[in-house]
């Protein structure tokens, strides 16, 4: 795989080992399309620089995001069916997101702590992890599986 950048920084196009390509065209500073090498092509559309829709080369496949203020609230899929983002409006992790609701009604919750730090994660109310912090070390907790990580 190989990655080739502008001078500024932004990507122009990555290369696999068979020569198939995908090449970043911009707007300004704004990532507005991205083209394969067979033609095909994604479209990035923006209001007032937030990315509010990305639609494929027929026009047919659409994702559509909104947001509430500056952070991501919802992503409509290709199939119609909406994924839904809340986060946290006080505290030390204020903005930090704390739940996601997908379009089967399962449910992504996350925990912090005093300091803003990621705490823990659950799937459906049942905890999937645990994160405890000691100076220099992250200590990862299953209980699902019963096992600790540091």
């Amino acid at each position: 795989m190989k990655m080739v950048f502008h001078s500024n920084g932004s990507l122009n196009y990555i290369e696999d080992l068979n020569n198939k390509r995908i090449t970043a065209e911009y707007s300004g500073e704004l990532l507005t399309r991205l083209v394969h090498s067979s033609g095909q092509y994604l479209t990035l559309n923006y209001s007032g620089g937030i990315i509010q829709s990305i639609t494929d080369h027929t026009g047919e496949l659409a994702v559509q995001y909104a947001y509430q203020g500056e952070q991501l609230s919802g992503v409509v899929g290709v199939t119609g069916k909406t994924t839904n983002y809340s986060y946290l409006t006080s505290g030390q992790g204020y903005r930090a997101l704390s739940a996601v609701l997908q379009p089967d009604d399962t449910r992504l919750s996350y925990e912090y702590d005093g300091n803003g730090r990621l705490t823990a994660g659950s799937f459906n109310d049942t905890p999937q992890f645990t994160l405890a912090y000691d100076i220099g070390t992250v200590i990862v907790i299953n209980p699902i599986e019963g096992t600790t990580q540091s």
